[in-house]
């Protein structure tokens, strides 16, 4: 149940078909999203083939499943052949190809944990950028090591 004072205030922001879709969306299937490690997988390798749906229009190598496997089990997850990423967090690959300056030297990741963001930075970057990840959060920073 949402507080009464968010829902008040965001129902009037909203308006109210725009706040019944807002609730009806609660009540929906969250989209599954994977991005693949193009260091651990080459190109026309598939994974997922009877699962694959429709790809992230925004992110290289990331496309959507028809539903939600037991990710805990695959040794391909552990491996890190694939992440589990949430496909609106993959639109830096897109900013990245538009706006990275050809002279990049390295870039910096300041909230690194669980490293969603690290490991696409380090498939969109070139060869020979330094990439660092920290995370100031000491309870997050030990998945990061990981």
């Amino acid at each position: 149940m949402l507080p009464l004072e968010f829902t008040e205030y965001t129902r009037k922001l909203f308006g109210e078909d725009r706040w019944q879709r807002y609730l009806s969306a609660f009540d929906a299937d969250t989209p599954v999203s994977i991005r693949l490690n193009p260091f651990k997988i080459g190109d026309g390798e598939c994974i997922f083939e009877d699962n694959r749906g429709d790809d992230v229009p925004w992110c290289r190598n990331a496309f959507y499943l028809k539903e939600r496997p037991d990710f805990t089990c695959d040794p391909l997850l552990h491996a890190g052949v694939y992440y589990v990423q949430e496909a609106s967090s993959m639109f830096l690959d897109r900013v990245l190809q538009q706006y990275m300056p050809s002279d990049m030297q390295q870039a910096l990741d300041l909230c690194a944990a669980p490293g969603g963001k690290s490991t696409l930075l380090r498939a969109v970057l070139p060869d020979g950028v330094r990439l660092y990840s920290n995370e100031p959060d000491r309870r997050r920073a030990n998945i990061l090591m990981e």
